[in-house]
């Protein structure tokens, strides 16, 4: 009988049944499209407060019975998309004459029912966080679908503020999937949800999504103000990230640990006086000989056999003092550069400074933008070698305190544990790389310290 008596109202009125359910999609829903008339009228009453309470915001729409029009075009709406989001967080702003005016956003800590809403939180996140996204990909998941891959960066805005800043200025990053669904009939989004990456419960409201965000939040890990190898966040989970790395210009030298090793190794090489010992010392020099290549940062060359020749934490203050002298003028024009971070180190022993980015704002960014190490002064020192890296897809897992060695080693052990558990490959999993981006004295609950492996192919979509 409820059900009769809804229908002769809406018949009644001068609005038809679809308009009714045309602007109230959140109401009247129906996941797939949310144009139909859908679920049960007495579940949704006390949501809506009864038809008659609603009359009044009606408005004349198109007939959502209709055949959809033929300028819904799907793959037409994704280009759209692909060039609006673009402008999500800038001065032009996302075109809001391509939503309905009831629009049901959904993310694991945020829920609006209107287009006045989903703008103002667009906004305030505008305000107080200094968002910076980054589109992926967009692929059509649906007739009435488009689904989105995604990285969102935001610094909190109020801490630079705050004398605290060199200490304490987090930036929050969250990667995830945006799937819009549009209305056939008027060709406009009526949906929009989110899902992130880091965390298993998605729906609203999301105790752990918040617990996410409040950790980013309040994380101490201090990034000091100094120019950086380029990434962007490709993924992140709830205890590493996955990173694609820009090209970078390194000034690099060889570690204590590493160099008396391959002194020993050369006196053993050569202290060959049985015959029938020379098989087992030569499988024995093999097994310990360094890498033909070694590099720095993200690009370490692996140890001969894909083993470890050293831990990178361990004994580098000879090899950091040397690159420092060449930065700061022990080169062949006695030209000074500007200090980078991180310090990184490997395993195959060798220590790194970053000289040059692509996105450089020293004298020396030209270098990195052709490739040519050879545009940088040449150091005095033969132990300095100056190499191009290529970037590259990398894990990487944050960690502060004290990076000893016993510590850095425990964190590659955990960052490849949970590459493991979300099936991704490394490259070599016993090659591994620290990188360390504090100076001594900062307070150890303030330090960030990175652990890095090289991950083979990487899908963004897995």
């Amino acid at each position: 009988m409820l059900t009769k008596r809804i229908h002769t109202r809406i018949n009644a009125s001068p609005f038809s049944q679809s308009k009714v359910v045309k602007l109230f999609p959140v109401v009247f829903h129906n996941p797939q499209a949310c144009v139909h008339w859908g679920g049960n009228v007495r579940a949704h009453r006390r949501r809506v407060g009864g038809l008659r309470a609603l009359k009044p915001q009606l408005e004349p729409v198109t007939d959502v019975g209709a055949a959809p029009s033929d300028s819904f075009d799907l793959q037409a709406k994704m280009e759209f998309l692909r060039e609006d989001l673009k402008h999500l967080f800038d001065d032009k702003g996302i075109d809001a004459s391509a939503y309905e005016a009831v629009v049901d956003f959904r993310d694991p800590i945020t829920r609006h029912t209107s287009l006045a809403g989903y703008l103002l939180n667009i906004a305030f996140l505008r305000a107080a966080f200094d968002p910076r996204f980054t589109l992926h990909d967009a692929r059509c998941t649906a007739p009435d679908s488009i689904t989105t891959r995604w990285t969102m960066s935001m610094r909190f805005t109020p801490a630079a503020a705050l004398p605290t800043a060199g200490l304490w200025n987090p930036t929050i990053t969250f990667t995830g999937t945006s799937t819009y669904v549009f209305n056939p009939a008027s060709g406009k989004i009526c949906r929009h949800i989110d899902t992130w990456d880091s965390i298993r419960r998605q729906e609203f409201f999301s105790p752990e999504g918040f617990l996410d965000f409040l950790r980013q939040l309040t994380s101490l890990h201090a990034t000091p103000p100094l120019d950086t190898p380029r990434y962007v966040v490709l993924r992140r989970a709830r205890d590493y990230e996955v990173r694609q790395y820009e090209p970078y210009l390194v000034a690099e030298t060889t570690m204590e640990e590493a160099a008396g090793g391959r002194e020993q190794e050369q006196a053993q090489m050569h202290d060959v006086t049985q015959p029938r010992e020379a098989h087992h010392q030569q499988e024995s020099a093999a097994a310990a000989a360094p890498a033909p290549a070694a590099a720095a940062g993200p690009e370490a060359a692996p140890a001969a056999g894909g083993l470890p020749v050293v831990n990178p934490a361990g004994a580098g203050s000879r090899a950091f003092n040397t690159l420092a002298r060449y930065i700061f003028g022990d080169n062949a024009t006695g030209a000074r550069m500007a200090m980078t971070t991180p310090v990184f180190s490997d395993t195959s022993g060798t220590m790194s400074f970053v000289v040059a980015t692509a996105s450089s704002s020293s004298s020396s960014s030209s270098a990195a933008a052709d490739k040519d190490p050879a545009s940088l002064p040449p150091p005095n020192s033969p132990a300095v070698s100056l190499r191009w890296v290529e970037g590259g897809v990398w894990a990487a897992r944050v960690f502060g305190g004290r990076a000893s060695e016993q510590e850095s080693s425990r964190q590659a052990q955990l960052l490849r544990d949970s590459l493991a558990r979300d099936r991704l490959r490394c490259g070599c999993p016993h090659r591994w790389t620290l990188a360390r981006y504090n100076d001594p004295a900062t307070p150890p609950a303030f330090t960030r310290n990175e652990v890095l492996l090289l991950l083979g192919q990487f899908d963004t979509w897995q």
